[in-house]
């Protein structure tokens, strides 16, 4: 018998007792029947419009007319271009939305599975993947005609090779996750916090040992414990304070706070202060200037660059074309109609 045919034999074997596969197959079986039991019922969700907006807008493009030019796109067009090539390809339904946000949804399972299993094992990916299956934003959002299935799909895998950066060292692997942002951004706008945030760990994971030793402490119940309780202190203060005056200070999560430079201002007070008192309180950490050095380091390395690099040719090689033919009408729909609205934050 020769050694291909062996493995032919083998491999369906293999495949039936592999049981950590059986897991994940019922997870992404749990996670598609949320996402698409009872799918083409129009009143699903009620009263949102947006799905009707998004499907007409790709409609439109799949019949030739151009975005931001031939009628209002609020977003950056990489969802809208997805689903109006799906159009051209296999014609109208509205339900085409539903399904690309659902597949989307369901791929980001996969990935989170993977990346847990390269940064820690198999059982840590399996579990965050099962999380991700049911949870409820993740499940709504997933079967939605709407941007947030598509960039979420693409954070996640930026992070898979930020992972599989840390395991293979390879800083090519970077250069992906920075395309990967590039395209979660010119999704949305609203996933440029999620970019940051991949840059800040980057940074981190490319500073010395005793600095990310640091870090750790930080992730430690007593400072959580410690940090609760001083961000409880705040919090009780703020509400005394305004029982007691005239004044009323909005106070985040309990009142809505209208996006301004000053509401900014508070928050990271609100939430900085309790951090450094912990910090003070807790032991002795690396000083200010020690942080800044670091820091300054991990920066002036080819890897974040790659990535930062990789984030601007993801972006522009969706949304170039727009702030070519036509830069005023992209800029007005996607930066300053969002402005102009009521945006709230916590």
């Amino acid at each position: 018998m020769t050694n291909k045919l062996k493995q032919i034999i083998i491999t369906p074997g293999i495949f039936l007792n592999n049981k950590e596969l059986w897991v994940l197959l019922f997870i992404l079986g749990l996670g598609a029947y949320f996402r698409f039991w009872n799918i083409q019922h129009l009143f699903n969700i009620i009263g949102d419009y947006d799905e009707g907006v998004y499907a007409l807008g790709s409609r439109m493009m799949s019949q030739g007319y151009l975005p931001y030019r031939d009628f209002t796109l609020v977003h950056p067009p990489l969802y809208n271009l997805l689903l109006a090539a799906i159009y051209k390809i296999f014609g109208y339904s509205f339900f085409y939305g539903k399904y690309l946000s659902a597949v989307c949804s369901l791929a980001s399972v996969i990935l989170i599975y993977l990346t847990g299993k390269k940064i820690a094992n198999s059982s840590i990916g399996l579990l965050a993947a099962a999380l991700f299956a049911i949870s409820p934003d993740m499940v709504f959002a997933g079967r939605r005609i709407v941007q947030e299935a598509l960039g979420v799909f693409f954070v996640t895998l930026a992070i898979y090779f930020v992972a599989d950066y840390l395991t293979v060292d390879k800083r090519n692997r970077l250069l992906f996750a920075g395309l990967a942002l590039g395209l979660a951004v010119a999704t949305k706008y609203t996933f440029i916090p999620a970019v940051i945030a991949v840059y800040i760990s980057i940074i981190f994971i490319l500073m010395s040992q005793r600095f990310s030793d640091s870090l750790k402490r930080l992730a430690r119940p007593c400072y959580l414990v410690c940090y609760v309780a001083f961000l409880i202190c705040i919090y009780a203060m703020l509400f005394i304070f305004n029982y007691l005056t005239d004044l009323s200070v909005p106070i985040p999560f309990f009142n809505n706070l209208e996006f301004s430079l000053l509401n900014l201002f508070l928050i990271i007070v609100i939430f900085g202060i309790p951090f450094i008192l912990t910090v003070l309180l807790m032991g002795k950490q690396l000083h200010l200037q020690e942080w800044l050095i670091e820091i300054r380091k991990a920066l002036s390395r080819r890897e974040v660059w790659y990535c930062i690099g990789g984030t601007v040719i993801g972006y522009f090689l969706i949304t170039g074309y727009f702030w070519v033919r036509t830069p005023q009408e992209f800029i007005h729909q996607t930066i300053l109609l969002q402005n102009a609205r009521n945006t709230y934050f916590p």
